[in-house]
């Protein structure tokens, strides 16, 4: 059992630490390729948008296409609709309790801006990487 956790926490520390990607803020980060959830599961995610060093509850969301944010808020567009990740009074961190809303329709996502006086900071575009997938594991 303590194997299996050193291997588990190494493989997050790896994560947390990988260069590849794109830097949203301080703790998060649009991962180019993940193979395992914040729970240790294998995945086969790209253009994964997630914490750094993250706990179960952290957002995890994958197939991001586009990614706008502030210092508050992070919108991501998926291939599955609209993400937004709030921040709590501490800021967008790891392990805070930001809250994760979605998915969200276009029109869903034009109400929450207008209704939170959303004011974009950034904005990035993410490209595909992958042309093929990788097996999956039996």
């Amino acid at each position: 059992m303590k194997i299996r956790l050193a291997i588990l926490f190494s493989i997050f520390i790896l994560i947390g630490c990988s260069n590849t990607g794109m830097k949203i803020t301080d703790h998060y980060k649009v991962y180019d390729y993940v193979e395992f959830d914040y729970n240790g599961n294998y995945i086969d995610a790209e253009n994964v948008l997630m914490c750094k060093l993250a706990s179960s509850n952290d957002p995890f969301i994958t197939d991001v296409i586009n990614v706008q944010w502030n210092d508050s808020i992070i919108i991501t567009e998926t291939d599955h609709g609209y993400f937004v990740v709030e921040s709590n009074s501490y800021g967008l961190c790891c392990s805070c309790g930001n809250e994760t809303i979605g998915p969200l329709s276009e029109n869903e996502l034009i109400d929450y801006k207008t209704k939170t006086d959303f004011k974009l900071n950034n904005e990035k575009s993410i490209k595909q990487k992958r042309i093929t997938t990788r097996p999956k594991a039996d």
